[in-house]
């Protein structure tokens, strides 16, 4: 007992007091989190419509199947990007094949970034079940997001309570399911939480080398890194004559993307590739944002509206999370837009979730999007924030998020909504 204890002090022992004070509850928070979605995942897909995802078992290697057999209390989770990110942990990137498109040939799987098939590798040279391993990884990342998502509330709004709360609030998001589901989710929210912790601690060799992981895991990574390079010329007050030599650690940030085109160039003769591989995945560059906005939302409502759909799944309760997705992000960039005005919220980070949105509306459709809300902190801190002076206010808002997470969790393990 007494060098468990020993372990835990070496351990705790350059982490803030707060948290070391508040690590017993966020420990048994996550726990309890971890034990809803698991239930909550292995009820969908055992027992509503008997509904199995073919992508559950088998997992697409060229013109083969590769078997997977995951754990009865993991399958609800092994839905649609999973099975392709083991895919890549089992067998690398395929060369280019013809897909169902005609006419259209490319690799599909290197629209996946590479850098959690090769921590799910890991997972498997050490004896693990592909599904154990993917899950697995996650979870300890996840633990990692809710550590770094406190330090960051505490840094931001300067209270245990409201770090806490933020904390809670976090886990609940509607999309918060896919933090622990095979997808890149935990370890894009790891890298750049932990690099805007560390670059409000202004440590900006450290923020950079999670910058570089933050960017070998999604494109988005490049938006992070952007805005945490504003980050830094605010911390300079805007000033090029003030700015140090630490500026060249930025130089590190896009070596995750740059490593990944050199690889694609080297193995498939195009550094690009990944951007012509979205085009499968129904997911090209539309600038007029706008124009997206409307058209999305006018097929949207005619979808609700029209008569014979299922109340529950199907066409209608995906048009229904649509629905919700297109009002998150409408609403993200007015709170943010509104809290910086009110000098709430520092412009970088106001910028931080703005272009972000821009980013992901610009993609054309609301298909896999609704999950990119997760990374968009300031805007569950302004939330925070905006109720710190309700209980009330903050546990309506909490109760609805956690029924919007059990709902969309549930589409997702029955197959019938892709995130």
């Amino acid at each position: 007992m007494n060098k468990v204890e020993d372990i835990y002090k070496r351990i705790t022992r350059r982490l803030p007091a707060e948290l070391v004070a508040d690590l017993p509850k966020l420990t048994v928070l996550f726990i309890i989190w971890v034990c809803v979605i698991l239930s909550v995942a292995y009820f969908a897909s055992n027992e509503l419509y008997g509904i199995r995802d073919y992508q559950t078992k088998e997992i697409v290697d060229g013109n083969k199947l590769q078997k997977v057999e995951p754990p009865e209390i993991l399958e609800g989770l092994m839905r649609w990007d999973g099975p392709w990110y083991v895919d890549i942990a089992l067998n690398g990137y395929h060369k280019p094949h013809p897909t169902d498109t005609p006419g259209f040939e490319t690799n599909r799987q290197v629209a996946f970034f590479p850098l959690y098939p090769t921590l799910i590798r890991a997972g498997l040279k050490v004896g693990l079940n592909p599904a154990v391993a993917a899950i697995g990884i996650n979870i300890l990342l996840s633990f990692g997001c809710l550590l770094f998502i406190y330090l960051i509330a505490l840094e931001q709004l300067k209270s245990r309570k409201l770090a806490l709360r933020t904390s809670i609030l976090f886990l609940f998001l509607p999309a918060s399911f896919f933090l622990i589901s095979p997808y890149t989710e935990a370890v894009f929210c790891f890298f750049s939480f932990g690099a805007f912790y560390f670059a409000m601690k202004q440590r900006w060799l450290t923020a950079n080398i999670f910058l570089a992981f933050c960017t070998a895991s999604r494109s988005a990574g490049l938006i992070v890194a952007l805005c945490i390079f504003l980050y830094y010329l605010h911390s300079h007050n805007w000033r090029w004559r003030s700015i140090d030599r630490s500026v060249l650690f930025f130089f590190i940030a896009p070596l995750g993307t740059i490593l990944y085109a050199l690889y694609l160039w080297h193995t498939f003769n195009n550094p690009l590739l990944m951007l012509d591989a979205q085009k499968y995945w129904a997911q090209s560059i539309q600038p007029n944002i706008l124009l997206t906005l409307w058209d999305k939302t006018v097929d949207i409502v005619a979808a609700i509206a029209t008569p014979g759909y299922d109340s529950f799944g199907g066409d209608y309760g995906k048009e229904w999370i649509n629905l919700m997705t297109w009002g998150s992000f409408v609403s993200a960039g007015v709170i943010c837009l509104w809290a910086y005005l009110r000098k709430n919220l520092s412009l970088p980070l106001a910028l931080y979730v703005v272009i972000s949105l821009i980013f992901f509306i610009s993609k054309g459709n609301f298909i896999s999007v609704n999950r990119y809300t997760l990374p968009l902190f300031p805007v569950y801190l302004l939330l925070v924030f905006y109720t710190r002076k309700s209980e009330f206010w903050f546990t309506i808002l909490l109760a609805i998020s956690s029924i919007i997470m059990c709902f969309t969790l549930i589409q997702f393990s029955i197959s019938y909504w892709a995130g």
